[in-house]
């Protein structure tokens, strides 16, 4: 009968196989495996046994100071830097990752539509959703200051006019505690319209997904379905 899970928690379990076929397979088993009776699969479980890089950690991380978890923002930053990642790195994703929810806000307030938000962002259609969750609970205004802070920090860090590891922790509590808009959790809207229909990569090829993403999906869809 399958494994019930989300399609964030399979969209980062091929963000964490960085879309290799073979290690998208290794991890679904494992997360079956892990699963048991209760064939239940959460974003947490994925996080936990999912094996990543640095990047998807400092993402990770993102998401955690987007949803003010100082705490465990500020955890996964000491681990980051417990297996040497650079601060410099670490910034870069961040303001990466803010520029782009504040090209979706510029965009949505011209009235874009999904497909074209999904180009901005770099994602698929259906993932728009997160993105524009995300920077639905800051002003314009508060996702440029973020911006040009942290474009202000990269010039610090590499001038060595602050202490990386300490002025980025600071920067990051800042974030978690910046006071947002509003909060609102869309997580399980039209959950899997795209993901789990076994003609996924007919329906999806109007928006210019790679083959090999679809077959990623596809791999996935036959061994768990969705559930909120």
């Amino acid at each position: 009968d399958g494994v019930a899970t989300t399609d964030t928690a399979i969209y980062k379990i091929i963000e964490a196989a960085n879309m290799d076929m073979n290690c998208i397979k290794n991890e679904v088993d494992k997360m079956i495996s892990y699963a048991g009776d209760t064939k239940q699969v959460s974003e947490h479980d994925v996080d936990l046994l999912c094996s990543q890089d640095a990047e998807s950690k400092v993402y990770q991380m993102i998401d955690f100071i987007i949803a003010k978890q100082k705490e465990k923002a500020c955890s996964m930053y000491h681990d980051l830097l417990e297996n040497k990642e650079s601060a410099i790195m670490i910034n870069a994703c961040i303001m990466r990752q803010f520029n782009k929810l504040l090209l979706v806000k510029m965009a949505l307030s011209d009235g874009a539509q999904d497909a074209s938000l999904a180009k901005i962002a770099g994602c698929p259609v259906w993932a728009v959703k997160n993105y524009k969750a995300q920077c639905r609970g800051y002003s314009m205004a508060q996702l440029k200051d973020i911006v040009e802070n942290c474009q202000d920090m990269d010039y610090k860090l590499k001038t060595g006019q602050v202490m990386d590891n300490a002025a980025m922790e600071v920067m990051i509590v800042e974030l978690c505690e910046m006071q947002i808009l509003r909060q609102k959790n869309n997580h399980c809207e039209n959950s899997g319209y795209f993901l789990y229909n076994y003609d996924w990569f007919k329906y999806m090829q109007p928006f210019n997904i790679s083959k090999s993403l679809c077959q990623s999906y596809v791999v996935i869809s036959q061994m768990l379905k969705p559930s909120c």
